[in-house]
């Protein structure tokens, strides 16, 4: 499989564009059947990226690693899952821009549209930013504040306390991150 150069030279951190498909914890550079399938950027028509074409195998296999990671994931406590979210926020803010390359080269999104997409953004005068930041970081203290062994009753109690929308989607993401 192959990554253009043009993408590439873009990116300030290249190990962030993969030509492989994720099952589980395995890149696997090749589908069982050997399609692939090319990525084009829609604003210039080259090809920025060729893939592995997974078929049905894989997306069986993929499932079953899923529901094995969700065990896994269920088994950690809620101090644990908190640390794993905060890492991977902080993951997503330090590659924002390198993100949004991608997605704008993969699908055309304006610069500044793909950067919210992948839901992270320098500061700005607005603000915008530090309440994505405080979202976080809310989600990360709900999840490590309610126990794997919560009760069902309790975790609808979070949802009940919320006052605005994004609170009650911050929880709802809480509860289903909860065995």
């Amino acid at each position: 499989m192959t990554i253009s150069e043009t993408l590439l030279a873009r990116l300030t951190d290249t190990s962030l564009a993969i030509d492989k498909g994720l099952i589980g914890a395995e890149w696997l550079a090749r589908s069982d059947s050997g399609k692939t399938f090319e990525v084009a950027n829609p604003a210039t028509g080259e090809v920025i990226a060729t893939l592995p074409d997974m078929g049905r195998a894989e997306t069986a296999r993929a499932i079953d690693a899923a529901e094995a990671a969700q065990r896994a994931w269920a088994k950690r406590t809620g101090k644990e899952r908190a640390a794993v979210l905060r890492n991977l926020y902080d993951l997503l803010v330090a590659n924002a821009d390198d993100l949004a390359t991608i997605l704008t080269m993969e699908m055309g999104k304006p610069l500044a549209e793909a950067r919210g997409r992948s839901f992270t953004a320098r500061l700005t005068s607005n603000g915008s930013a530090k309440r994505r930041s405080a979202s976080m970081a809310t989600l990360s203290q709900v999840t490590s504040r309610t126990s794997a062994s919560s009760s069902s009753s309790s975790r609808s109690a979070l949802w009940r306390r919320s006052r605005h929308g994004t609170s009650r989607m911050r929880c709802l993401r809480a509860r289903w991150l909860l065995p």
